[in-house]
């Protein structure tokens, strides 16, 4: 009776994640929609979830990633896990704040997280201030893939805003 509630609930979880849409591909073969992305433990991406640490979702468009991200952890960095998970297993779903610190103690980067889902991202220079920041909330005129990156001066000095979005042509502006 175990073995089949167990068999039972996988087949659940698998019908599940697939009406959710996640990783599918477009008719030319192109990631499209919600994918899952696996990281390790200093956040660099995997090709699936057999070694990752962490996971999120992000989002593509016939191929082209939609969310990017500030500069990720390295070997030399320290990391803080974020205060507000709970989650135990061997994968745990971003959810709450990320910090790492340069080798010197510097602020690198912070990422917020909630349910897997980007919130904003901020990345500083090395003296402490503010670089960029990825702000996923904001959306451009209702495009619900949209986001806003900041760009700022070594001095913390905002230089340059631009909207990430898919234009009236139907091409991504600002998209790396």
């Amino acid at each position: 009776m175990r073995k089949l509630l167990l068999l039972l609930l996988f087949f659940f979880s698998v019908v599940a994640i697939t009406a959710q849409g996640l990783n599918k591909l477009d008719e030319e073969g192109k990631k499209q929609g919600r994918w899952e992305l696996y990281y390790n433990q200093y956040w660099k991406v995997l090709k699936d979830s057999t070694n990752a640490v962490y996971y999120w979702y992000t989002e593509y468009d016939h191929g082209k990633r939609v969310y990017t991200e500030a500069q990720w952890g390295r070997k030399s960095f320290k990391f803080q896990d974020s205060l507000f998970s709970k989650q135990e297993g061997k994968i745990k779903l971003l959810d709450g704040k990320y910090t790492w610190y340069d080798k010197k103690g510097n602020i690198s980067s912070v990422h917020v997280f909630k349910n897997g889902n980007p919130v904003w991202w901020k990345q500083y220079h090395p003296n402490g201030k503010i670089y960029l920041y990825f702000d996923y909330i904001h959306k451009c005129e209702d495009e619900p893939l949209s986001w806003c990156l900041y760009i700022y001066d070594k001095k913390g000095e905002l230089k340059y805003t631009s909207w990430v979005s898919k234009g009236c042509g139907g091409t991504w502006t600002n998209i790396w």
